[in-house]
Parts: structure tokens; C-alpha cells; sequence
């Protein structure tokens, strides 16, 4: 096996452009990975509760990847909003979670529990599951 030392990118509150290679944006539980043409536009740029979820703490590139200074434009911010609000909805938080924001991205009401679960990358049984928890809560909520 080689050792590979390891590359610290550029600060997560900076705004960057992934030139080539995959930049690995790290927060305290959760990771989000940049490509190639990704301008990450700094912490302060992307929506709060989005930044709530991932803390990022730092970046990590690897031995041949390259990211450089970019001022992100407001094009820039609204795509890599998209690109960690997908993450986001696959990520590991909880299920209800992920579907409670997806579920502000788009209209639920009209999507298969196939199509739901297949977005939100879990089995259907398990969305059937964590769906039937959620409406169980909302109604004791109501009472």
C-alpha cells in the first residue's frame, strides 16, 4: 500500500472553483464532494439551515487535484445550493428528515412512494415506514 499524504484544500468559508480532481468539503458529521467546474462560494453564501447540517470544518483534496480562488457569482450559489441539497436529501440523516426537505423542494404529493424513496436513496418499506411515524406524530402534535 502507498502513502498518500493528505492534502488540505482550500477554507470552507472561502469561495473556490474545483478545477481538477474532486474536492472533499468536510463537516462534523457529514461530507459533500465538489467535481470538476464546481464553485464552492463559501459557507456564508449557501443557505443557513444547509450549513446547520454540514458544519464544514475543512477541505481535503487529493495529490492531483486543484482548486483555485473564484468569486462566485449568484448562478454559482444557486447550483452549489442544488448540489448540497441533493446531498443532502441522500445523506444519513434521518429518513423523515431528508423527506421533510425534499418534500420543500418539490411537490411529494403527486410522486410514487417508489419515486419518493428512490430520490431520498431508501427502500419503499422504509418511506412507508417513516411516513406512517410522521403522520402518527402530526396527529398527536394536534391534539
Amino acid at each position: 500500500m502507498t502513502y498518500n499524504r493528505t492534502l488540505l484544500g482550500p477554507h470552507p468559508d472561502s469561495s473556490f472553483l474545483v478545477h481538477t480532481g474532486v474536492v472533499a468539503v468536510v463537516g462534523s458529521e457529514e461530507t459533500v464532494l465538489l467535481l470538476p467546474g464546481v464553485v464552492w462560494p463559501g459557507g456564508a453564501a449557501l443557505p443557513d439551515e444547509l450549513m446547520d447540517w454540514l458544519r464544514p470544518a475543512q477541505t481535503f483534496l487529493g495529490a492531483k487535484d486543484a482548486a483555485v480562488p473564484w468569486s462566485a457569482s449568484p448562478r454559482d450559489i444557486e447550483s452549489t445550493t442544488a448540489l448540497v441539497q441533493v446531498q443532502w436529501v441522500r445523506s444519513k440523516a434521518l429518513l423523515s428528515e431528508r423527506f421533510g426537505r425534499l418534500s420543500t423542494l418539490v411537490d411529494v404529493e403527486g410522486l410514487s412512494q417508489a419515486s419518493l424513496a428512490t430520490m431520498l436513496g431508501a427502500s419503499r418499506e422504509s418511506l412507508s415506514c417513516a411516513l406512517s411515524l410522521q403522520r402518527t406524530r402530526n396527529r398527536h402534535a394536534a391534539d
